[in-house]
């Protein structure tokens, strides 16, 4: 009999031990991608979680682009916030420190002049694995349309932080992913003053966008938006409204 007490006090002691080491390798920092205007005030957000929990009343230690932000504590819902103002354009690192985890994430900084393309990372993706035709024609035409538009990604699906780790892997031009919220995302980029051109996603996406964006593409048979079959079709119409502007 002590010897199956003793095996099952060892048994425990060992699931305690996984079940501490587990929670803490879960516990992390979670950086919210955001995009801002320049010299408008923007808002940076992160999030303290434990497993699949928040873990709330986390000191967290702030940067932007190298300069410290300082420290901020999370609320009981694990998260927290920090108004900036950004004095300098384009895609800057938002780096988080909370004890020993560190989390980082983007601010697109937009000039007024700026207009921005927002793209349905699903879409990107599924052309980047489906043969190095597709993948050349995407990356390359990502390239083309980010030298006259600031991009922006949207994740619908995937997560923003799943999807965000997946672009420079795929050769893509880095940028902010977003979740997906429909006509309130664009909204509310749109009331900080984003000027946004173009976008491009399924046949769902650009049925949601229709009353916020003219221009939408869809490489899904929809009457919601042009329906092309190549990026290029996308970066040369863009590419063209851009020229005659």
């Amino acid at each position: 009999m002590r010897f199956f007490q003793r095996c099952a006090l060892t048994a425990a002691g060992v699931l305690v031990a996984l079940i501490v080491g587990v929670a803490g390798s879960a516990a992390q920092v979670v950086v919210f991608d955001q995009v801002g205007l320049l010299g408008a005030p923007a808002s940076l957000a992160v999030r303290t979680t434990r497993l699949f929990s928040a873990a709330g009343g986390r000191l967290v230690d702030l940067s932007l682009d190298g300069e410290p932000l300082g420290r901020l504590m999370t609320g009981a819902d694990g998260f927290g916030y920090r108004r900036v103002t950004p004095q300098r354009r384009g895609l800057l690192k938002i780096e988080a420190w909370a004890d020993d985890r560190r989390g980082e994430g983007r601010l697109l900084v937009l000039a007024p002049e700026d207009e921005a393309v927002l793209i349905e990372l699903e879409t990107v993706l599924m052309s980047v694995v489906a043969g190095a035709a597709e993948r050349e024609d995407c990356r390359n035409s990502l390239e083309a349309i980010g030298r006259r538009f600031r991009l922006i990604y949207v994740a619908r699906w995937l997560g923003a932080d799943w999807s965000r780790d997946r672009i420079a892997p795929a050769g893509l031009p880095e940028s902010v992913v977003l979740t997906w919220r429909g006509a309130a995302l664009l909204r509310s980029l749109q009331d900080q003053g984003a000027r946004i051109a173009a976008l491009v996603g399924s046949a769902a996406v650009v049925a949601e966008g229709r009353s916020r964006v003219e221009r939408r593409f869809s490489f899904e048979k929809t009457s919601e938006a042009a329906v092309v079959s190549r990026w290029e079709e996308i970066s040369r119409n863009l590419g063209a409204a851009a020229a005659s502007r």
